[in-house]
């Protein structure tokens, strides 16, 4: 049996009517949350393709950063593109099944951004050593091969 609180919502929990799809509040918070991600993705974007590529330095070849800098923007923005919108959503059809499970209207959706503290830990931690460790490959493989590390180590991160 069903109780409101015990964490247990179901899959497909039938929608709570009385839950307004807009609330004022909206209008407030989406430009503070759209700003909040524009300016991470921003400082990220250019942790990944100015400052890892100037401190390889002499290392990697300019081919090379060339190649690297359009992986991150032909595959990586694109994800992060794909990740925002289906984490927003997802946590918004969170809170209308909660709003069904318990009854209530009270609830609200949490805000899905970009963790940007882990962002520069990948530019810094992951993506600098990797282009290092890559620095003999031809431009495209070397791009390529930060792109399947990387993703890689993503993936494991977020299964464990």
């Amino acid at each position: 049996m069903a109780v409101a609180g015990d964490g247990k919502v179901p899959f497909f929990q039938a929608r709570n009517p009385e839950y307004p799809f807009f609330r004022k509040g909206d209008l407030e918070s989406l430009p503070m949350l759209f700003l909040d991600n524009l300016s991470s993705l921003i400082g990220i974007l250019g942790a990944i393709t100015m400052a890892v590529p100037g401190i390889w330095g002499g290392a990697v070849s300019e081919e090379q950063k060339t190649a690297y800098v359009s992986m991150i923007y032909e595959r990586v923005c694109p994800g992060i593109a794909f990740s925002l919108l289906f984490g927003n959503l997802w946590y918004a059809w969170m809170a209308f099944k909660l709003s069904g499970y318990e009854n209530r209207t009270d609830v609200t959706a949490l805000p899905y951004g970009i963790n940007t503290p882990v962002g520069f830990a990948v530019a810094f931690g992951v993506l600098l050593p990797l282009g290092f460790k890559f620095s003999a490959l031809p431009p495209e493989e070397f791009a390529d091969k930060i792109w399947y590390s990387a993703a890689t180590g993503c993936f494991v991160s977020g299964v464990f």
